[in-house]
C-alpha cells in the first residue's frame, strides 16, 4: 500500500551562498509536509561543465562536516555527512562504503545478527564513474572489492538467511572498479525513477529500527542523481516540534524523485545530518545534537582538480609478471629487503643466491645494479672484504656525493659481530668497497647484544651526513650518528626519544622491521611493518596516514617533494596480504590522499607472506621514477612526468622542500626548517602574525584557511596553504 497519494508541492526558495560556483545552487524549503512543520535543503551540482566533482571522504579520525569542509581547504564547495559509523570510538569506523578517487576506504558492512541468525546483506550504494556519471544500487564486498547489484539480496528477518554475495548472487552484479567516488548507506530510496519505500513490508537491507519504520520521524540526509546528469545533496531538520519535525523514508524518497532524482539513496540521518556550504563556519540547518556531530564520512562537491599526470611502468620484474631479466638477477623469497637509486641505476642488495623462480642462480649474496630505465643487469659488485653479521649484506641507500652505502644485519650486535655498513664508489664501480662504518653495540645506548641492521637511511654526503636506525621491537626511539668533515662524530649513537604530542613518553609500537626517514630539518617519517606512517615534528607525535592505506604490513615510507607537495612512496598489501601495490600518497595532511597506485600485477599470492620491502625515489625538476621491492615478489618501476636527467640529481628529494606539520593545525604550526621570518597572511593578503629566527608559528584561536609565507636561512621564499582548526 502506498503511504502518499499525492505530490507534495513544496514551496523551494533558491539561497544566497556566498563562494558558490554558478554550477552549484541552494534551495530551501519551510512548507509542511504532512501537516507536520518541516524545513529542509537541497544542494544541485550540474557536473557537466567539467569544474565540479563529487568526493566521498574518509579521515583516520571523526570530523564535523565544517571540520571535512575546512580540511579541504577553499576548493569545497558543499558537504553533507556521510554514512553509517560506529559513534563509539573517536576514530573512523564506517559500516558503509566509502571509495574516494578509485580508493576503497570502507566496504559496506558486510553481516549483521539478527533474531540468533547471521546475514549478508547488500545495503544501498550510490557513486560516480571518471565522468561524473551517477551509478546506484546494492553493495557489499566479494573477496575485499566493492561490488554494486540491479537488486538487493532478499534477506527477512527471522527467515533463512540468504546466500552470501557473490559475482553470480544477487543476479546481474558487477565488480565496482569504475567508481570514481561512491558511498554507501541504506536503504535505497528511488531506482530508475521507482519509489522502492511504497510500504514496509520488506527491510532487505536489515536496517536498525531507528532508520527504518513507517512511524520513525527523524532528520534525513539523501544523495540522488538525475537524468540529466546533475545530482542532488539533499537533508531536513528534525526532533524539534517548532523547527521541523522530520521525514519517513517513503516521504524523503518522494521529494527525491519531485526533484527529479532517478536513483537516490538515504544515508545516515539523525543527529548526523548536516549540510554546510560556501565556508566551513556556515552549516545550514540546525542539528538535533545541538552542534555539529563529529561523522566518520562525508560527500562533497568541490571543485574538479587536473587529472594527474599518468604512472607508467617501466618494467615489472615480479613473480605476478612472470617476465624476466636476462640475464636473471632475480632473487627468491625474502632475499631482498631493500633497494637504492641514483636515477640512472638501481643497487639491490641480495642476500641469497637464488632468484625468484627458486632456481639456483649464478650470482652469490651480492649487490645488484641495475638500469633504472630498462631493469637489465649491468653489474654486480665486488664483495671483497664484505664478511660478518647474520646477512652479510641487506640494507642500502645512495649519499648525495654519489657513494653507495650498503649495511648488514646482526640479531646479536657485539665486538665480535659488529653492524657494519660499506661504502662503494659509484665513479668507479669496479672498485672494492671499504669499511664505512662499524658499531658494536653499547650499553649507554641501550643496544647491548641487541638485533640491528634491519634497516637504516641515510641523508646528506659522506663527508656531513646523518646516519638513523630503528631497531626491532623497540618502542619510543630510534638511534642517530652524525658524519662531520668525513669521520663519524659519535661513536655512541645520540638515542632520540619520541613523544606524544603533550611531551608524554610515546609508547604506541612502531611495528616490526622499522624505518625512520627524514622529512625536512626537524620532521622524521617512521613506518613498521604492522603499522602506518606516523610523522613526528621535534620529535612529537603530529598525525599517521589514514585508511587511504588498506594495509599495515611492509615497512617503507620514503618522504619526496613533487610539484610541491609533500609525499609518500610505499608499498601497500590489500586483503590478506596477497596483493602488492605501490602507492605515492600526498601527504598535506597526515591522514593523506592518493596520487598513484600501482595495478595489481605488481604482486599476487606470494608463497611466502612478509612485512619487509623498499622503495627508492628519484625526483627530476619535471618528474620523478620511483622502484617497488617486495621481498615475496621482486621489483617493479613507475615513471611520472618527464625524467631525463637535467643534471639536478635529488637523491635525498625532501631536502631542499619546506613543510609545515600539523597541517591541519591547532594552537602551534611548525616548519621543517627553521626560518628567518615566518609571516601567517590571510586569503586577502592581510598579515595575521609574524615572527622572527624561528621554525614554529601561533595559530590559537584561529580558524579556516590561511598562507604562511617562509623566508628561510638561505634566502629562499616559500608560500604553504595551512589550515587551522
Amino acid at each position: 500500500m502506498s503511504l502518499f497519494a499525492q505530490p507534495y508541492n513544496l514551496t523551494w526558495t533558491k539561497m544566497d551562498v556566498a563562494n558558490l560556483p554558478e554550477e552549484i545552487s541552494v534551495y530551501t524549503t519551510t512548507t509542511p509536509l504532512n501537516g507536520r512543520t518541516f524545513r529542509a535543503f537541497y544542494a544541485i551540482a550540474d557536473m557537466s561543465t567539467g569544474n565540479i566533482e563529487f568526493r566521498s571522504l574518509m579521515g583516520a579520525n571523526r570530523q564535523t562536516p565544517s571540520q571535512f569542509v575546512s580540511n579541504y581547504g577553499s576548493d569545497a564547495y558543499v558537504c553533507v555527512n556521510g554514512g553509517y559509523f560506529d559513534t563509539g570510538v573517536t576514530s573512523s569506523t564506517s559500516y558503509s562504503l566509502v571509495i574516494d578517487k578509485g580508493n576503497v576506504k570502507s566496504n559496506n558492512t558486510d553481516n549483521v545478527s539478527r533474531s540468533g541468525l547471521t546475514y549478508y546483506p547488500t545495503r544501498g550504494a550510490i557513486g560516480v564513474d571518471n565522468n561524473q556519471q551517477g551509478q546506484c544500487g546494492w553493495s557489499t564486498s566479494v573477496n575485499g572489492t566493492p561490488w554494486l547489484y540491479p537488486e538487493p539480496s532478499p534477506n527477512v528477518e527471522g527467515e533463512t538467511p540468504q546466500p552470501q554475495p557473490s559475482n553470480t548472487f544477487p543476479s546481474g552484479g558487477k565488480a565496482w572498479t569504475d567508481a570514481y567516488s561512491a558511498i554507501g548507506g541504506g536503504p535505497v530510496l528511488v531506482m530508475d525513477g521507482q519509489n522502492k519505500l511504497t510500504d514496509y513490508s520488506t527491510n532487505y537491507e536489515l536496517l536498525q529500527s531507528d532508520v527504518f519504520g513507517s512511524s520513525v520521524l527523524a532528520p534525513r540526509t539523501a544523495i540522488g542523481y538525475r537524468a540529466d546528469g546533475k545530482i542532488i545533496f539533499f537533508i531536513c531538520d528534525g526532533r524539534q516540534n517548532t523547527i521541523s519535525q522530520g521525514a519517513r523514508l517513503d516521504e524523503v524518497a518522494q521529494i527525491m524523485i519531485e526533484l527529479g532524482c532517478t536513483n537516490a539513496l538515504n544515508v545516515d540521518g539523525g543527529g548526523s545530518t548536516a549540510m554546510v556550504a560556501g565556508t566551513s563556519s556556515n552549516c545550514l540547518n540546525s542539528p538535533s545534537d545541538g552542534s555539529q556531530r563529529a561523522v566518520a564520512s562525508a560527500v562533497m562537491f568541490v571543485k574538479k582538480t587536473a587529472p594527474p599526470e599518468s604512472l607508467n611502468q617501466m618494467w615489472n620484474f615480479t613473480k605476478a609478471s612472470g617476465d624476466r631479466p636476462s640475464p636473471d638477477w632475480t632473487f627468491s623469497d625474502n632475499n631482498a629487503r631493500d633497494i637504492a637509486t641514483d636515477g640512472k641505476y638501481v643497487y639491490i642488495p641480495v642476500r641469497g643466491n637464488t632468484n625468484l623462480d627458486g632456481v639456483t642462480g649464478s650470482y652469490d649474496p651480492s649487490v645488484r645494479v641495475v638500469n633504472a630505465n630498462t631493469g637489465q643487469l649491468y653489474k654486480t659488485l665486488s664483495m671483497n672484504g664484505v664478511s660478518g653479521g647474520t646477512f652479510i649484506i641487506n640494507s642500502a641507500a645512495v649519499t648525495s656525493d654519489n657513494k653507495l652505502l650498503v649495511g648488514n644485519m646482526t640479531t646479536s650486535v657485539s665486538a665480535s659481530d659488529p653492524f657494519k655498513i660499506y661504502m662503494y664508489d659509484l665513479n668507479n664501480m669496479d672498485a672494492d668497497p671499504s669499511l664505512f662504518f662499524s658499531f658494536a653495540g653499547s650499553a649507554a645506548s641501550g643496544t647491548t647484544s641487541v638485533r640491528i641492521g634491519d634497516a637504516f637511511t641515510f641523508e646528506g654526503s659522506t663527508v656531513n651526513g646523518k646516519l638513523r636506525v630503528m631497531l626491532n621491537g623497540a618502542t619510543g626511539k630510534y638511534l642517530s650518528w652524525t658524519i662531520e668533515n668525513g669521520t663519524v662524530a659519535n661513536n655512541d649513537p645520540d638515542v632520540i626519544n619520541l613523544l606524544q604530542t603533550d611531551g608524554s613518553t610515546y609508547t604506541s609500537s612502531p611495528g616490526s622491521y622499522p624505518r625512520v626517514y627524514a622529512a625536512g630539518t626537524d620532521s622524521v617519517w617512521i613506518k613498521g611493518s604492522g603499522s602506518r606512517p606516523s610523522l613526528f615534528v621535534l620529535n612529537k607525535y603530529a598525525g599517521t596516514v589514514g585508511n587511504v592505506l588498506n594495509g599495515n604490513a611492509g615497512n617503507v615510507a620514503v618522504p619526496f617533494s613533487y610539484n610541491g607537495k609533500p609525499c609518500l612512496a610505499t608499498v601497500d598489501y590489500a586483503g590478506t596480504q596477497s596483493i602488492v601495490e605501490g602507492v605515492i600518497l600526498d601527504v598535506t595532511t597526515t591522514d593523506g590522499e592518493q596520487l598513484y597506485r600501482t595495478a595489481t600485477n605488481f604482486g599476487v599470492t606470494p608463497s611466502v607472506i612478509n612485512g619487509t620491502d623498499g622503495t627508492a625515489v628519484y625526483v627530476t625538476p619535471t618528474g620523478f621514477k620511483v622502484f617497488f621491492l617486495s621481498a615475496t615478489q621482486g621489483v617493479a618501476a613507475y615513471s611520472v612526468g618527464n625524467t631525463t636527467d637535467t643534471g639536478i640529481q635529488t637523491t635525498n628529494p625532501v631536502n631542499n622542500t619546506v613543510f609545515i606539520y600539523p597541517n591541519p593545525a591547532r594552537d602551534i604550526a611548525y616548519l621543517s626548517v627553521f626560518a628567518k621570518r615566518i609571516t601567517l597572511y590571510s586569503l586577502s593578503g592581510q598579515i595575521i602574525s609574524q615572527t622572527v629566527n624561528s621554525n614554529q608559528i601561533g595559530v590559537k584561536g584561529l580558524s579556516g584557511l590561511y598562507i604562511v609565507n617562509v623566508a628561510d636561512i638561505k634566502g629562499n621564499s616559500h608560500n604553504i596553504r595551512l589550515i587551522v582548526r
